[in-house]
């Protein structure tokens, strides 16, 4: 009996562990989907302002298609508005080739 609640105890905590693991691994890929529409939405500015409507469309795509990743009203709209006012800041202080980095984190290969 002592052994089997040892046993049943130890694969709890197995579990446990397991669990944590998973919701910590997307909790870190719903702030980095946060963080990446905000980086898509500048870009998408910057390719308006710089009349290159191709690129525009893409990356108006690409952020709609993060946010039907997501149940209706899930992603915090203010958290991604702070972090788009966050990297319009460094966009300023570091130019093209900041949002080229920030993009390439979010999965983009080309440069903008």
């Amino acid at each position: 009996m002592n052994k089997g609640f040892k046993t049943t105890i130890l694969l709890i905590l197995i579990v446990l562990f397991a669990t944590s693991f998973v919701e910590r691994k997307n909790g870190e890929t719903y702030l980095r989907d946060m963080n990446c529409i905000a980086i898509v939405e500048l870009a998408a500015e910057h390719a308006f302002s710089k009349k290159q409507i191709e690129k525009f469309h893409e990356y108006n795509k690409k952020k709609f298609d993060i946010y039907q990743s997501y149940p209706e009203g899930h992603l915090l709209s203010n958290q991604i508005i702070r972090n788009k006012i966050k990297h319009k800041a460094r966009l300023k202080k570091n130019g093209e080739k900041y949002l080229n980095s920030a993009l390439f984190n979010c999965g983009f290969s080309e440069k903008f």
